[in-house]
């Protein structure tokens, strides 16, 4: 199962540094990453990532400190992380977009000891994050169009900005660099996922449960891989799946990566697909349900496509059979949770697409149980249960959580619903929370509801998933007012300076009064029949 670049790893330098490492020199002349109209070879993103890494280094930054990465696609993102990696800091990606009171909580809660942030995003908001510690580095990265690049490294405290140092990436050297002593059981990654509480949960993954999760995916798409020579990420890196799968999952192959822009409409990644012959890409249903619906799309062939992965929301059929006969290749669907690192599960890469949401991945163990944990057969309903190498550490700082979700015995209890049928292959049915699943993103009612609740105005909310045709799911929010003279309007501006995009309720109903049952517990699935 172990994937020839991992197993050449020396014993003692099972790691991701020590991968990346190893994967940039053997594919030193060919290009590793292409953003807006630079490309750079893996020689050159070797040399960016280690001048990184002695940077952070030198700054006192240690083997186990946590970095914050607040970054869109971008090729300063990929070097930091590898540099991140190699340095032994805890990567914590996070989406940019998020507002100030969601960054508070992050930064509270992971207490890094740097964070990287574009300097024009950052500037352009009106209210700052508070920082969670009195002295913290924030290194702010300048246009991440330019090159050569300019940085500002700015010690924020309290709010205060005063300026330390400034440095180009092309001035950076490498020539002091010392790999970091690592072990795979050392964190690599904080992916913080939202909880059942509406509180995002920093998931520990360690060195050990990616490298595994690479090797499960190198023995899944083998078949393919070596018809793969361009990728490209639409997804957002600060999302699990495009992390593991597009970041480090590509390169472990020396595949050229073209990072596109979270904002870029389907007539430039289309223009993308045909100028760079892309062989891969990866999405989730309603990335390739804009492109099927795009006109441009559907006027060419695309012979250089051979494989398209999709995840993190269901596929809708539709979408699936429609892509098979414009493309002529089947949309592999698989599944996998934060905690997870994340893939659990896939169809296979050869075929017509497969069943549900495949097979279990390699040295992977899934099973669906009933509420007192007992293995279903064939074909039941029930939680999905995962045990394998690329489940978890833990939450980060949040040990009863923990316990919570990760058993004595090693399986990790999902929360999903789903079945496994006569063939093995895994169904994904519904959530066994009231999760919101929008553009593969995680909605959690509760957060919706704090916050809107935090409005005078308002007495009451609770939130609910319900269709759409683009996002798979979207929130509605229904709302008892305290104030007659409260508009949907209003309701919905709150909202928006509050929530990321993806989280604001896009349907707002009042309603006078919330459905509860005898002991006051708030009747959800009441909302969601009357939503429908």
């Amino acid at each position: 199962m172990i994937p020839s670049l991992i197993s050449e790893l020396p014993e003692s330098s099972h790691h991701l540094g020590s991968l990346i490492e190893h994967v940039c020199k053997k594919y030193q002349d060919q290009p590793a990453f292409s953003f807006a109209k630079q490309t750079i070879s893996y020689k050159k993103f070797l040399k960016l990532s280690r001048a990184f890494a002695q940077q952070l280094q030198k700054s006192g930054i240690k083997a186990g400190d946590r970095m914050i990465l607040q970054l869109p696609n971008s090729i300063q993102l990929v070097a930091a992380a590898a540099g991140g990696f190699m340095a032994g800091v805890i990567v914590v990606p996070v989406n940019p977009l998020l507002t100030v009171r969601e960054l508070e909580y992050i930064y509270q809660d992971a207490k890094p000891h740097l964070i990287v942030a574009d300097y024009s995003s950052w500037q352009s908001r009106s209210h700052k994050p508070q920082l969670a510690q009195a002295e913290l580095w924030l290194n702010v990265c300048g246009s991440l169009k330019q090159s050569p690049i300019k940085r500002i490294w700015r010690d924020f405290r309290l709010n205060q900005e005063q300026k330390t140092s400034l440095f180009h990436w092309h001035a950076l050297s490498d020539d002091q660099f010392k790999m970091a002593q690592l072990s795979s059981n050392d964190l690599a990654v904080l992916q913080y996922t939202g909880g059942t509480t509406g509180e995002p949960k920093g998931a520990m993954i360690s060195h050990g449960n990616l490298l595994a999760n690479l090797a499960q995916l190198e023995e899944l798409l083998s078949p393919r891989m070596a018809t793969i020579k361009t990728t490209l990420t639409a997804l957002p890196l600060y999302h699990t799946f495009a992390f593991t799968v597009n970041f480090l999952g590509m390169m472990n192959h020396g595949v050229h990566n073209i990072l596109v822009e979270r904002q870029i409409g389907q007539g430039q990644i289309i223009r993308l697909l045909k100028e760079q012959r892309v062989n891969c890409i990866t999405g989730v249903n309603s990335l390739f349900s804009a492109l099927l619906n795009s006109p441009g799309f559907n006027r060419h062939s695309w012979p250089d496509l051979k494989l398209a992965v999709t995840g993190g929301m269901a596929m809708r059929n539709m979408v699936a059979a429609s892509w098979l006969q414009l493309t002529g290749i089947p949309l592999i669907q698989g599944y996998g949770l934060s905690e997870a690192s994340p893939v659990v599960s896939c169809n296979p890469a050869e075929g017509d697409g497969g069943e549900g949401v495949g097979l279990p991945l390699a040295n992977t163990e899934i099973a669906v149980c009933d509420e007192q944990g007992q293995r279903l057969s064939i074909d039941s309903v029930g939680e999905i249960l995962v045990r394998g190498p690329q489940v978890m550490q833990g939450y980060w700082n949040k040990p009863s959580d923990t316990d919570e979700v990760i058993d004595a015995n090693g399986w990790l209890h999902t929360g999903d619903i789903g079945k496994i049928d006569a063939k093995g292959y895994l169904h994904l049915l519904d959530r066994k929370k009231d999760l919101i699943l929008v553009s593969g993103f995680n909605v959690f009612p509760n957060e919706i509801e704090m916050v809107a609740e935090a409005h005078p105005d308002i007495r009451e909310a609770a939130a609910v998933g319900v269709p759409d045709h683009q996002t798979g799911e979207c929130v509605k929010l229904f709302v008892v007012a305290g104030c007659p003279g409260v508009s949907r309007e209003e309701v919905a501006s709150y909202c928006q300076q509050h929530l990321a995009a993806y989280k604001v309720p896009r349907h707002i109903q009042f309603v006078s009064e919330l459905p509860r049952a005898s002991v006051g517990k708030l009747l959800r699935r009441h909302l969601r029949e009357k939503a429908v």
